[in-house]
């Protein structure tokens, strides 16, 4: 997608458009498209975080695995459960996050019942404290931006434009003409979440969904020599997949809970 001489620190200028918005849940595994970087291990939702009030710490994660299950939800039988499961929706994660109508696309169910469901697993998570409540303070807001940390592009005149870099807890989308350095960032990324937190990293590893077929590991490994990094481990730490359609593309996102969930084990 970019020509290999792309120098990011010279290249990426104050002319790159760069979008956040807040409302995306992110952990310690990077996903990344060719246009869009998410932050610490992303479960791709739209309005996920952490609540501070939850009391999930004091379960095990057999309960926690419990309280996620579909079948846990007031109403939803093993017919409905099954429907869901075979559409690749395993979790009430999965239900808020995919959403009324892309479950109803993907099971056959009426729009209704679709809403129904998403409201059930969206009151649920509000209750077991997956979910922030529809009203919170500003104190709440405050005290959970304090968590917000940062990776950085490699770039200083980039990581000026982000206020220190990539912020976890957001989406950030880079979008700009052929060549004009967007896969190289997301290249860059991968890498750099692997780094120490007082080196710019996470300590993490990332999820790269390749778009275009412009994924390419050789060049991850040049940059993790030129870092004095161990090729093979960064290489170990990146998780890839292709998408070969945007339907394709919208199927491995809502997946992606359930990988980083196995990546974490």
């Amino acid at each position: 997608m970019i020509d290999d001489s792309i120098d990011l620190e010279n290249n990426v200028t104050e002319s790159e458009d760069v979008t956040e918005s807040e409302d995306v849940t992110e952990s310690e595994d990077v996903t990344e498209s060719e246009d869009v970087t998410e932050s610490e291990d992303v479960t791709e939702s739209e309005d996920v975080t952490e609540s501070e009030d939850s009391s999930e710490s004091t379960l095990s994660s057999e309960e926690n695995a419990a309280l996620m299950e579909i079948s846990s939800l007031p109403g939803v039988g093993p017919v409905t459960t099954k429907k869901l499961q075979d559409a690749g929706i395993y979790t009430i994660l999965d239900i808020a996050v995919r959403g009324p109508t892309d479950i109803a696309d993907a099971t056959s169910f009426e729009t209704d019942k679709a809403v129904e469901l998403c409201n059930k697993a969206r009151l649920k998570l509000v209750e077991i404290g997956k979910f922030e409540k529809d009203f919170v303070t500003a104190t709440e807001i405050y005290d959970r931006r304090q968590k917000i940390e940062r990776i950085s592009t490699g770039s200083s005149n980039l990581d000026e434009l982000l206020i220190g870099g990539v912020e976890t807890q957001a989406v950030t989308e880079f979008y700009g003409e052929f060549g004009s350095g967007k896969t190289q960032i997301c290249h860059t990324l991968c890498l750099n979440v692997q780094l120490p937190v007082e080196d710019g990293g996470l300590s993490a590893g990332a999820i790269y969904i390749d778009t275009e077929n412009t994924f390419r590991p050789e060049r991850l490994r040049d940059i993790a020599v030129e870092r004095g990094m161990d090729p093979d481990e960064a290489l170990g730490k990146i998780i890839v997949a292709k998408a070969f359609t945007s339907s394709h593309q919208e199927l491995l996102v809502g997946e992606l809970g359930k990988v980083i969930e196995d990546s974490n084990a």
